[in-house]
């Protein structure tokens, strides 16, 4: 399942300047019901080259969209960002941040979504009405942080 509206990023360009960061958009969960149940997950990754560089992915929820926690924090390991289980105790508005580290390729990319299962990758040519869409290319090395 690859849902427009639960993705944070699809292939949105990153600056090459160390220090920058970009934020999502809004993740409301309100009409999600009860179909969150442990099942679903969220996929980050890097795409284009990135080339020695580190960048940091967050996920933050918010029950009002204004007071911000996070949720999940991680940094790059080769292209991917982060995969994993949606987190327990999200309320109802989500989002993610990407910072920029280390000074990195300029045609890097990244992408981030919510998921039903992280082995299938998105085919950007089939999503309609996006932007910033980028060829996928080298990764990069890093570690995850705690």
């Amino acid at each position: 399942m690859h849902d427009k509206m639960l993705m944070f990023f699809l292939n949105k360009a990153l600056a090459a300047t160390q220090n920058t960061e970009i934020t999502s958009k809004l993740i409301d969960t309100r009409y999600n019901g009860d179909d969150i149940d442990g099942r679903l997950f969220i996929k980050a990754q890097l795409g284009a080259s990135a080339s020695d560089g580190y960048v940091r992915f967050k996920v933050l929820t918010s029950a009002n969209g204004s007071d911000w926690s996070d949720v999940i924090t991680a940094t790059n390991v080769g292209a991917k960002l982060y995969e994993g289980r949606l987190p327990l105790g999200l309320k109802r508005y989500l989002k993610a941040e990407v910072k920029v580290l280390t000074a990195i390729d300029a045609a890097t990319t990244v992408f981030a979504e919510i998921t039903d299962a992280l082995e299938h990758d998105l085919d950007t040519a089939r999503v309609q009405g996006t932007e910033d869409v980028a060829k996928q290319g080298d990764a990069v090395r890093a570690v995850v942080e705690a």
